[in-house]
């Protein structure tokens, strides 16, 4: 299953800016199924050095 990142970055930003705004961020079940589907299937090395720009 392939990701596409600027649809996911669409979704977080709008998460985000509910958050922001103080609005309750309730979200389907099948999407949040789909979200920790994707977490499971990502292994992310987190003591892996970092190159390049990061922004936090």
């Amino acid at each position: 299953m392939a990701c596409d990142a600027t649809k996911i970055e669409t979704v977080i930003d709008m998460i985000d800016a509910d958050i922001d705004e103080g609005r309750a961020v309730l979200m389907p079940e099948d999407l949040l199924v789909s979200m920790r589907q994707i977490l499971e299937e990502v292994y992310v090395d987190l003591d892996e050095p970092i190159e390049g720009d990061v922004c936090i």
